[in-house]
């Protein structure tokens, strides 16, 4: 019996994709809208979000999920789209969510390609990898774009969920070309407050 050779990795973990799927499957495909959104809210001097999700033309099971910020800076540090756990300068904000940095990467794992494209360049993925694109940079805000894994009955629970949403007052939120209505309470009052 021949010898195996040695393997090493500067990694100390890998995350299997399709299994952390799975794991996110329980959730519903709502959350990624709620991820994906709140991320856009708690961007520093942002005050319009927009959210599109629609069934993908000619890839049956798939929807495209896009959302676009106006926030002056964009993503802070693009190198969070693909970084797990690393610090976040939401940590010391009890307002603001996503303290993990977990979010876009939850959402990525149902997705079969994606984008993150803001002020400071892009990082795009595909089933080949990641890929970071400096140069394809927006002048203002964010836009992440992805082709998600969604069934038409995942597409009718998001579309009953978008009500439940409470935007911050300060932040105009559009679904579907459409006006998500203001409401008082929850996520508005705690960002009011701060």
């Amino acid at each position: 019996m021949a010898a195996q050779a040695a393997h090493s990795s500067a990694e100390w973990y890998t995350v299997d994709r399709r299994g952390l799927a799975k794991i996110l499957d329980r959730r519903g495909r709502q959350f990624a809208i709620y991820e994906l959104l709140q991320n856009a809210w708690d961007e520093p001097g942002v005050t319009k979000v927009e959210i599109s999700l629609r069934p993908t033309e000619n890839a049956t099971g798939f929807a495209d999920l896009i959302v676009i910020d106006d926030a002056p800076d964009g993503f802070s540090d693009l190198r969070h789209a693909f970084t797990l756990f690393a610090p976040s300068k939401k940590a010391s904000n009890p307002t603001l969510s996503g303290r993990f940095n977990l979010g876009e990467k939850l959402v990525l794992a149902l997705c079969k390609s994606g984008s993150i494209r803001s002020t400071k360049g892009a990082v795009i993925f595909s089933e080949d990898g990641r890929r970071e694109e400096p140069r394809y940079k927006t002048e203002r805000g964010s836009i992440v774009s992805m082709q998600i894994r969604m069934r038409r009955g995942d597409l009718a629970a998001c579309e009953k969920a978008m009500p439940l949403l409470i935007p911050p007052f300060d932040i105009t939120t559009l679904y579907n070309g459409q006006p998500v209505r203001q409401r008082h309470g929850g996520l508005a009052a705690r960002r009011t407050a701060a």
